[in-house]
């Protein structure tokens, strides 16, 4: 198989898409600026109601772009990810019992090739489970925060406490550094570059 990633992926196209995603944050961040009083902006009140219109749409806006799409996209390539996986799993299982009920010239090379075989597919199976659990973080990180703040500003009845919400910020705050470990605990290649890291050693 070609090394596609290698040729997709270059410097060129990596600083494009840092470039992106920062235009895209700034983006996403200003509209507020325009409408919301200064004291709301410098979190001295927390108002919402003057601009009430303003503030539902761009609330939606931010469960579309930042939650929804996102993790809708996710959730699609992981559970595609996983239905190849687990099909090639079951298209190799009647080989490898008809191959331990006959014996035929070249059953070693044969044993050798399936061997291999069913080594790719435990790796295809843990990285399902790798993008898996990656996308339960991100669902445990940022439904508990979107739904918390929706609650806050638009529900006058519901008290949310400002520890509750400060935890669930923290908690989206913790994604960026929970991603690597999930990284690390599937992958071995990653796995050792962080110990080569950690230990200083090429």
């Amino acid at each position: 198989m070609p090394p596609i990633y290698a040729n997709l992926v270059n410097r060129k196209r990596v600083f494009i898409s840092i470039a992106f995603i920062w235009i895209f944050a700034l983006s996403l961040a200003s509209p507020p600026l325009i409408w919301r009083p200064l004291a709301v902006i410098c979190g001295e009140e927390e108002s919402y109601v003057e601009h009430i219109a303003y503030e539902i749409i761009y609330m939606t806006a931010e469960w579309l772009v930042i939650f929804v799409i996102p993790f809708s996209i996710m959730s699609f390539i992981y559970f595609r990810t996983y239905r190849i996986a687990r099909n090639h799993a079951q298209r190799v299982r009647p080989g490898i019992y008809e191959e331990s009920t006959t014996t035929t010239q070249g059953s070693a090379n044969n044993s050798s090739c399936r061997c291999r075989h069913i080594t790719s597919l435990n790796r295809e199976f843990k990285a399902a489970k790798m993008l898996v659990t990656i996308s339960g973080a991100f669902l445990m990180s940022w439904c508990p925060f979107f739904v918390t703040l929706t609650l806050w500003k638009f529900q006058d009845h519901v008290q949310i406490y400002p520890r509750v919400f400060t935890g669930f910020l923290y908690l989206v705050y913790t994604l960026p550094a929970i991603n690597p470990v999930i990284y690390a605990y599937w992958c071995r290649d990653i796995r050792n570059t962080v110990k080569k890291l950690l230990t200083c050693r090429k």
